[in-house]
């Protein structure tokens, strides 16, 4: 995949992820204005679940990025292996 390809990929991914988060973060902050318990209690579920799924987007785009440099990393080891081989 060329160099442009990635971050074309990469920055759509990223800012997702970003967005994702400060909803996540906006959805907290509502429970805690909330002084009802039932309702506050949702609100602390969904936002902890967007703030996670807004990091698991940030880490997906990185290694999408860096996929190419990930990948030779592993193809080494295997390189070696017959050595071993009685």
């Amino acid at each position: 995949m060329p160099l442009r390809e990635r971050n074309t990929i990469f920055r759509p991914i990223l800012s997702a992820g970003i967005i994702i988060i400060v909803f996540g973060g906006v959805c907290l902050w509502i429970s805690q204005i909330i002084q009802l318990k039932e309702e506050g209690e949702g609100f602390v579920i969904i936002g902890w679940r967007f703030i996670i799924g807004g990091i698991a987007a940030i880490a997906f785009a990185f290694i999408l990025r860096y996929f190419v440099y990930i990948r030779p990393m592993k193809k080494r080891s295997k390189k070696f292996d017959d050595l071993y081989k009685p």
